[in-house]
Protein backbone atom coordinates (compact mmCIF):
# COMPACT_ATOMS: atom_id res chain seq x y z
CA UNK A 1 0.00 0.00 0.00
CA UNK A 2 2.97 2.55 1.02
CA UNK A 3 5.93 0.90 -1.07
CA UNK A 4 8.97 0.49 1.74
CA UNK A 5 8.98 -1.26 5.29
CA UNK A 6 8.44 0.90 7.77
CA UNK A 7 10.93 0.89 10.72
CA UNK A 8 10.29 0.47 14.13
CA UNK A 9 11.52 4.05 15.16
CA UNK A 10 8.28 5.12 13.21
CA UNK A 11 5.74 2.46 14.41
CA UNK A 12 6.59 3.60 17.99
CA UNK A 13 6.78 7.10 17.30
CA UNK A 14 3.18 7.20 15.80
CA UNK A 15 1.75 4.68 18.20
CA UNK A 16 3.62 7.10 21.70
CA UNK A 17 1.07 10.06 21.27
CA UNK A 18 -2.04 7.76 22.64
CA UNK A 19 -2.75 6.57 26.34
CA UNK A 20 -2.04 3.21 26.87
CA UNK A 21 -5.12 1.67 27.99
CA UNK A 22 -7.19 3.09 25.13
CA UNK A 23 -4.61 1.08 22.81
CA UNK A 24 -4.94 -1.64 24.95
CA UNK A 25 -8.77 -1.67 25.04
CA UNK A 26 -9.22 -1.44 21.34
CA UNK A 27 -6.78 -4.18 20.51
CA UNK A 28 -8.92 -6.22 23.18
CA UNK A 29 -12.17 -5.18 21.04
CA UNK A 30 -10.94 -5.77 17.77
CA UNK A 31 -9.83 -8.94 18.71
CA UNK A 32 -13.55 -9.93 20.37
CA UNK A 33 -15.52 -8.92 17.66
CA UNK A 34 -13.68 -10.94 15.07
CA UNK A 35 -13.51 -13.51 17.58
CA UNK A 36 -9.63 -14.40 17.19
CA UNK A 37 -9.90 -17.78 19.16
CA UNK A 38 -12.53 -19.13 16.56
CA UNK A 39 -12.67 -16.30 13.47
CA UNK A 40 -15.13 -18.75 11.56
CA UNK A 41 -17.71 -17.30 13.94
CA UNK A 42 -16.63 -13.86 13.10
CA UNK A 43 -19.14 -11.87 10.75
CA UNK A 44 -17.99 -10.21 7.76
CA UNK A 45 -20.07 -7.20 8.81
CA UNK A 46 -17.99 -6.85 12.03
CA UNK A 47 -14.84 -6.70 10.11
CA UNK A 48 -15.96 -4.30 7.38
CA UNK A 49 -17.00 -2.25 10.43
CA UNK A 50 -13.61 -2.20 12.30
CA UNK A 51 -11.80 -1.50 8.90
CA UNK A 52 -13.55 1.75 8.17
CA UNK A 53 -13.33 2.59 12.20
CA UNK A 54 -9.23 2.59 11.43
CA UNK A 55 -8.74 3.78 7.89
CA UNK A 56 -9.81 6.69 6.55
CA UNK A 57 -12.72 6.29 3.51
CA UNK A 58 -10.14 5.68 0.36
CA UNK A 59 -8.29 2.97 2.08
CA UNK A 60 -10.91 1.72 3.99
CA UNK A 61 -12.83 0.88 0.69
CA UNK A 62 -9.74 -1.19 -0.73
CA UNK A 63 -9.12 -3.25 2.69
CA UNK A 64 -12.90 -3.85 2.31
CA UNK A 65 -12.81 -4.81 -1.17
CA UNK A 66 -10.13 -6.79 -0.74
CA UNK A 67 -11.43 -9.38 1.79
CA UNK A 68 -13.77 -10.27 -0.54
CA UNK A 69 -11.21 -11.35 -3.39
CA UNK A 70 -10.32 -14.28 -4.21
CA UNK A 71 -7.08 -13.39 -2.73
CA UNK A 72 -8.15 -11.24 0.16
CA UNK A 73 -5.87 -8.90 2.11
CA UNK A 74 -6.80 -8.69 5.76
CA UNK A 75 -5.47 -6.17 8.22
CA UNK A 76 -5.75 -7.85 11.90
CA UNK A 77 -4.53 -11.15 13.27
CA UNK A 78 -3.68 -12.25 16.84
CA UNK A 79 -0.22 -12.12 16.86
CA UNK A 80 -0.18 -8.39 14.99
CA UNK A 81 -2.46 -7.39 18.17
CA UNK A 82 -0.40 -8.54 20.85
CA UNK A 83 2.72 -6.91 19.30
CA UNK A 84 0.81 -3.44 19.07
CA UNK A 85 0.15 -4.07 22.84
CA UNK A 86 3.06 -5.00 24.04
CA UNK A 87 4.75 -1.58 22.10
CA UNK A 88 2.13 0.07 23.77
CA UNK A 89 2.96 -0.78 27.36
CA UNK A 90 6.62 -0.43 26.54
CA UNK A 91 6.11 3.26 25.10
CA UNK A 92 2.82 4.45 26.15
CA UNK A 93 1.59 6.42 29.29
CA UNK A 94 -1.07 6.94 30.92
CA UNK A 95 -1.93 10.42 29.70
CA UNK A 96 -2.47 10.33 25.94
CA UNK A 97 -4.68 10.64 23.57
CA UNK A 98 -8.04 8.31 23.26
CA UNK A 99 -7.54 6.89 20.28
CA UNK A 100 -11.15 5.41 20.40
CA UNK A 101 -11.88 9.01 19.70
CA UNK A 102 -9.46 9.72 16.96
CA UNK A 103 -10.31 10.29 13.69
CA UNK A 104 -10.01 6.83 11.38
CA UNK A 105 -6.51 6.67 9.88
CA UNK A 106 -4.19 6.76 12.18
CA UNK A 107 -4.90 3.24 14.08
CA UNK A 108 -4.93 2.11 10.42
CA UNK A 109 -1.54 3.01 9.62
CA UNK A 110 -0.06 1.42 13.28
CA UNK A 111 -1.73 -1.59 11.97
CA UNK A 112 -0.04 -1.71 8.63
CA UNK A 113 3.43 -0.72 10.17
CA UNK A 114 2.85 -3.37 12.65
CA UNK A 115 2.34 -6.21 9.93
CA UNK A 116 5.89 -4.93 8.58
CA UNK A 117 7.45 -6.21 10.93
CA UNK A 118 6.37 -9.97 10.68
CA UNK A 119 8.19 -9.91 7.66
CA UNK A 120 11.74 -11.41 7.26
CA UNK A 121 12.25 -10.58 3.26
CA UNK A 122 14.02 -13.76 2.49
CA UNK A 123 12.91 -13.75 -1.02
CA UNK A 124 13.17 -10.64 -1.83
CA UNK A 125 15.59 -10.43 -5.31
CA UNK A 126 15.74 -12.83 -7.66
CA UNK A 127 18.67 -14.90 -6.51
CA UNK A 128 19.12 -15.86 -2.83
CA UNK A 129 22.88 -16.97 -1.80
CA UNK A 130 22.97 -19.32 0.73
CA UNK A 131 26.28 -18.14 2.44
CA UNK A 132 26.87 -18.63 6.23
CA UNK A 133 25.00 -14.79 7.36
CA UNK A 134 22.08 -16.55 4.98
CA UNK A 135 21.99 -19.95 6.45
CA UNK A 136 21.85 -17.92 9.90
CA UNK A 137 18.90 -15.81 8.98
CA UNK A 138 17.35 -18.62 7.68
CA UNK A 139 17.95 -20.58 11.04
CA UNK A 140 16.08 -17.49 12.91
CA UNK A 141 13.58 -17.41 11.13
CA UNK A 142 12.73 -21.46 11.34
CA UNK A 143 12.68 -20.92 15.02
CA UNK A 144 10.59 -18.06 14.43
CA UNK A 145 7.88 -20.38 13.43
CA UNK A 146 7.48 -21.82 16.60
CA UNK A 147 5.99 -18.82 17.90
CA UNK A 148 3.79 -18.04 14.89
CA UNK A 149 2.43 -21.66 15.35
CA UNK A 150 1.86 -21.10 18.76
CA UNK A 151 0.37 -17.20 19.08
CA UNK A 152 -1.28 -18.19 15.38
CA UNK A 153 -3.68 -20.73 17.12
CA UNK A 154 -6.84 -20.79 16.86
CA UNK A 155 -10.43 -22.68 18.05
CA UNK A 156 -9.50 -21.80 21.96
CA UNK A 157 -12.84 -23.11 23.26
CA UNK A 158 -12.01 -27.02 21.52
CA UNK A 159 -8.68 -26.60 22.84
CA UNK A 160 -9.74 -26.25 26.51
CA UNK A 161 -12.35 -28.38 26.78
CA UNK A 162 -9.95 -31.28 24.98
CA UNK A 163 -7.49 -30.64 28.14
CA UNK A 164 -9.69 -30.50 30.39
CA UNK A 165 -11.53 -33.51 29.35
CA UNK A 166 -8.00 -35.54 28.78
CA UNK A 167 -7.36 -33.90 32.44
CA UNK A 168 -10.58 -35.50 34.12
CA UNK A 169 -10.36 -38.71 32.47
CA UNK A 170 -6.77 -40.04 31.92
CA UNK A 171 -4.50 -38.05 34.29
CA UNK A 172 -6.34 -40.40 36.78
CA UNK A 173 -5.27 -43.47 35.58
CA UNK A 174 -1.91 -42.63 35.09
CA UNK A 175 -1.52 -42.25 39.06
CA UNK A 176 0.37 -45.30 39.68
CA UNK A 177 3.07 -44.36 37.27
CA UNK A 178 6.68 -44.33 38.40
CA UNK A 179 7.28 -41.12 36.35
CA UNK A 180 3.61 -39.58 37.72
CA UNK A 181 3.44 -36.30 38.80
CA UNK A 182 0.64 -34.71 40.57
CA UNK A 183 -0.01 -31.41 38.43
CA UNK A 184 -3.38 -30.43 40.81
CA UNK A 185 -1.05 -30.71 44.01
CA UNK A 186 1.86 -28.57 42.21
CA UNK A 187 -0.43 -25.71 41.44
CA UNK A 188 -2.22 -25.72 44.40
CA UNK A 189 1.25 -25.57 46.18
CA UNK A 190 2.16 -22.35 43.62
CA UNK A 191 -1.01 -20.39 43.72
CA UNK A 192 -2.93 -21.40 47.13
CA UNK A 193 -5.50 -22.11 44.51
CA UNK A 194 -7.27 -25.63 43.86
CA UNK A 195 -6.87 -26.28 39.95
CA UNK A 196 -10.02 -26.98 39.62
CA UNK A 197 -11.51 -24.06 41.14
CA UNK A 198 -8.70 -21.95 38.87
CA UNK A 199 -10.53 -23.54 35.50
CA UNK A 200 -13.92 -23.08 37.05
CA UNK A 201 -13.43 -19.18 37.21
CA UNK A 202 -11.25 -19.17 34.02
CA UNK A 203 -13.99 -20.86 32.28
CA UNK A 204 -16.39 -18.11 33.15
CA UNK A 205 -13.92 -15.05 32.90
CA UNK A 206 -13.56 -16.45 29.22
CA UNK A 207 -17.43 -16.62 28.57
CA UNK A 208 -17.52 -13.18 29.84
CA UNK A 209 -14.43 -12.01 27.50
CA UNK A 210 -16.73 -13.92 24.43
CA UNK A 211 -19.56 -12.46 24.96
CA UNK A 212 -18.55 -8.62 24.14
CA UNK A 213 -19.55 -8.18 20.81
CA UNK A 214 -21.23 -4.83 18.53
CA UNK A 215 -24.99 -5.05 20.55
CA UNK A 216 -22.72 -5.20 24.05
CA UNK A 217 -20.68 -2.82 22.98
CA UNK A 218 -23.00 -0.02 21.27
CA UNK A 219 -24.85 -0.77 25.14
CA UNK A 220 -22.20 -0.08 27.25
CA UNK A 221 -19.07 0.97 25.46
CA UNK A 222 -16.59 0.05 28.31
CA UNK A 223 -18.09 -3.44 28.76
CA UNK A 224 -14.83 -5.34 27.91
CA UNK A 225 -13.24 -3.82 31.19
CA UNK A 226 -12.84 -6.51 33.42
CA UNK A 227 -13.47 -5.49 37.32
CA UNK A 228 -13.78 -7.97 40.74
CA UNK A 229 -17.13 -7.09 41.32
CA UNK A 230 -18.23 -8.61 37.71
CA UNK A 231 -16.35 -11.96 38.31
CA UNK A 232 -17.54 -11.98 42.00
CA UNK A 233 -21.23 -12.71 40.89
CA UNK A 234 -20.74 -16.43 41.70
CA UNK A 235 -20.94 -18.61 44.28
CA UNK A 236 -16.95 -18.99 45.02
CA UNK A 237 -15.34 -16.48 47.70
CA UNK A 238 -14.43 -13.05 47.21
CA UNK A 239 -10.98 -14.25 48.45
CA UNK A 240 -10.70 -17.14 45.72
CA UNK A 241 -11.33 -14.61 43.05
CA UNK A 242 -8.70 -12.20 44.23
CA UNK A 243 -6.48 -14.74 44.22
CA UNK A 244 -7.16 -15.91 40.86
CA UNK A 245 -7.25 -12.41 39.49
CA UNK A 246 -3.45 -11.85 40.72
CA UNK A 247 -2.58 -14.78 39.75
CA UNK A 248 -3.45 -13.79 35.83
CA UNK A 249 -3.01 -10.03 35.97
CA UNK A 250 -0.11 -7.88 35.85
CA UNK A 251 -0.26 -3.63 36.72
CA UNK A 252 1.58 -1.67 33.39
CA UNK A 253 5.11 -1.72 35.33
CA UNK A 254 5.09 -5.00 35.70
CA UNK A 255 4.14 -5.95 32.43
CA UNK A 256 7.17 -3.53 30.86
CA UNK A 257 9.91 -5.07 33.06
CA UNK A 258 8.71 -8.56 31.90
CA UNK A 259 8.82 -7.67 28.73
CA UNK A 260 12.56 -5.99 29.34
CA UNK A 261 13.86 -9.02 31.23
CA UNK A 262 12.75 -11.12 27.61
CA UNK A 263 12.13 -9.90 24.46
CA UNK A 264 13.43 -11.96 21.19
CA UNK A 265 11.24 -9.58 18.97
CA UNK A 266 7.72 -9.42 17.20
CA UNK A 267 6.73 -12.85 17.95
CA UNK A 268 7.81 -12.93 21.43
CA UNK A 269 4.68 -12.00 23.90
CA UNK A 270 6.13 -14.24 27.10
CA UNK A 271 4.95 -11.50 29.30
CA UNK A 272 1.60 -11.86 28.26
CA UNK A 273 1.33 -15.51 28.60
CA UNK A 274 2.02 -15.55 31.95
CA UNK A 275 -0.22 -12.84 33.13
CA UNK A 276 -2.75 -12.41 30.18
CA UNK A 277 -4.55 -9.59 31.89
CA UNK A 278 -3.30 -5.58 32.38
CA UNK A 279 -4.58 -3.72 35.15
CA UNK A 280 -4.95 -0.13 34.74
CA UNK A 281 -7.14 2.85 36.39
CA UNK A 282 -10.43 1.60 35.18
CA UNK A 283 -10.41 -2.12 35.71
CA UNK A 284 -8.37 -4.92 33.74
CA UNK A 285 -7.87 -5.61 30.15
CA UNK A 286 -7.55 -9.39 28.46
CA UNK A 287 -4.73 -8.54 26.23
CA UNK A 288 -4.97 -11.99 25.28
CA UNK A 289 -8.01 -14.05 24.85
CA UNK A 290 -6.41 -17.25 24.52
Amino acid sequence: MHGRKSTIEELIALLRPFSRESILYLCFVIGALLKMWNPDESPDSDYALLVRSTFERLRADWYCFSARTNDPEYIFHRRHLLFIAKLAVQHCSTIGFDVLRNAPGIFGTICLMANDHFHFGLTAGNNLTLGVLDRDRIARVLAEFVAVQEYGGIYAVKNTARFHRLYRLHVPALNLHPQYVDIASKFRDITRIELSDFQTIAFGLFARCANVDRSALQANAWVALVRPESVLATALSPELIQKFLEEVSMTSDEARYAITQRDTGANDFTAFRNKPMIRESNGMLAVDKQ
